[in-house]
């Protein structure tokens, strides 16, 4: 058994700590290892007008001194032991964090997953960009457009989008990686070539901002959305992205800030709500609320297509 120094308490042999306060038992434990408590160093015995009695000199120094030395092994151990439980704390709780915010991305990844593994969705999406548009439909289309996504599978999904200060309007359709384009001034879809890795992220299921880069919470308590109870995982920072441009690559930065919404019963998204921020130019914010969930869908490739552009 194991006698808690701080509060006497009884605890049985193993114990890192204390059942009744929590005192570690790290230093006790380390003494122990070492052997008995030492007692203190022997008083020497002086003859009135001479040296300490029993005191031949090894290597110039004294048996007093010499008896130090038990002591200063204990006390070595004691130290060594410290440093041990320090370190442990510190990977304690590094651990902690990292699994904490792990597995919330884990667990987004995990719902992300259940949507692709459905046999189809839809989504209503608006977007509302002042200034500086972070996406590039809002550059398209003159910053704000509302508009449909529609998902099948992983490799085929579309957008229809309206302007909500132009008349222009937009479509895409990715199937199998290939892009396709409405093209609102000839009226016509057109083959476009490879869709790049931006234009895929137009699903935001696909986004890896969300589970690569952004550290997840999980709010304590669930929110009502539409009549579904959800676990809320929010997000507020600063993501760093490698851009390209004529003059060569460059580090930008985007603030990132906003929620989460997953059905508790579940595990299916019912909204995302965020907002990308680009620090000194411009915003814009993003809502995607999803409906007819597991409901067969169909994205085709269109009809009278034209072949890809020159150089497209």
């Amino acid at each position: 058994m194991i006698q808690c120094p701080k509060c006497g308490a009884m605890n049985p042999d193993g114990f890192r700590n204390c059942k009744e306060c929590y005192h570690p038992f790290g230093l006790e434990l380390a003494l122990r290892e070492v052997g008995p408590p030492l007692g203190p160093p022997p008083t020497p015995q002086y003859a009135p007008g001479g040296p300490p009695m029993h005191s031949e000199p090894v290597a110039g120094k004294s048996m007093q001194v010499l008896s130090v030395r038990p002591v200063r092994k204990a006390l070595t151990a004691v130290w060594i032991a410290l440093a041990v439980l320090i370190v442990v704390t510190v990977f304690a709780v590094a651990w902690f964090l990292t699994h904490r915010s792990g597995g919330s991305g884990s667990y987004l990844q995990g719902v992300f997953d259940n949507m692709d593994g459905l046999a189809g969705w839809e989504a209503d999406v608006r977007v509302d960009s002042s200034d500086y548009p972070a996406d590039m439909l809002s550059l398209y289309l003159g910053n704000s457009w509302k508009g449909a996504l529609v998902f099948q599978a992983p490799d085929r999904f579309s957008i229809v989008a309206d302007s909500l200060q132009t008349r222009d309007s937009y479509g895409l359709r990715i199937i199998e990686g290939t892009l396709y384009e409405w093209d609102s001034y000839s009226r016509a879809w057109r083959n476009m070539g490879p869709a790049s890795e931006e234009q895929q992220v137009a699903n935001p299921i696909w986004d890896p901002a969300f589970t690569d880069e952004l550290s997840l919470s999980e709010e304590d308590e669930m929110q009502d959305v539409d009549g579904r109870m959800c676990k809320v995982l929010s997000f507020d920072r600063d993501v760093t992205f490698t851009e390209e441009s004529m003059l060569g690559e460059y580090e930008m930065v985007y603030h990132y800030q906003g929620s989460i919404y997953v059905d508790n019963a579940t595990d299916l998204l019912v909204s995302i709500d965020y907002i990308i921020e680009i620090p000194g130019m411009g915003r814009s914010h993003y809502r995607y609320d999803f409906h007819s969930l597991g409901t067969q869908t169909s994205v085709e490739v269109p009809p009278g297509v034209l072949a890809p552009t020159s150089g497209g």
